[in-house]
């Protein structure tokens, strides 16, 4: 009960002193526990940002990168490129997705250890039959992600979608040029 009036007491007498220094004391105050209290949860976050990294780093020295225990290994098919197209083309006649440019393109680069074939589509669609499309791509293509997807639409208020969809298909090295 003292303290409370000695405080008190003391306070009051500083604030009609020194108003705007206590009130500037006060808040700087505030804004040092606010900081302190952010950056305890900002540590927070680091640690365990660096935690999750280390485990997922973590492997034995020499190990090859398949005896990552947290990685999934995905056997990449060889490159048939005839193939690749008829699955797109199939799976488009399937749905009823009307393809009115279709482009494939190799990158062959020397420092990945697969291929990435790009295949390039244009269509004009409804919203739903493209999202069939992407997904029964993604079930019966597991090698093949999508890239990139562009759409448009020459009036609001038509159903029809102009899309532009990029694919990726990844294949194995070995046994090719």
């Amino acid at each position: 009960m003292y303290l409370s009036l000695f405080c008190r007491f003391y306070l009051r007498r500083a604030y009609e002193a020194y108003p705007v220094q206590l009130v500037g004391t006060a808040a700087c105050l505030a804004m040092l526990i606010a900081v302190l209290a952010a950056w305890g949860g900002i540590q927070r976050q680091v640690s365990h940002l660096a935690d999750e990294k280390k485990a997922l780093l973590h492997r034995r020295p020499g190990a090859p990168q398949s005896e990552r225990a947290d990685v999934a290994v995905i056997a990449l098919p060889q490159l048939q490129s005839a193939e690749i197209v008829k699955s797109f083309n199939n799976i488009a006649d399937d749905l009823h997705v009307p393809l009115e440019e279709v482009a494939y393109s190799l990158d062959n680069a020397d420092r990945t250890p697969y291929l990435k074939y790009r295949i390039t589509l244009k269509t004009k669609v409804g919203y739903s039959e493209i999202r069939k499309f992407l997904a029964v791509v993604s079930s019966e293509i597991p090698n093949a992600a999508l890239d990139n997807i562009r759409c448009s639409r020459t009036d609001a208020a038509a159903p029809v979608l102009g899309c532009e969809l990029e694919f990726c298909a990844f294949f194995s090295k070995k046994d090719h040029g």
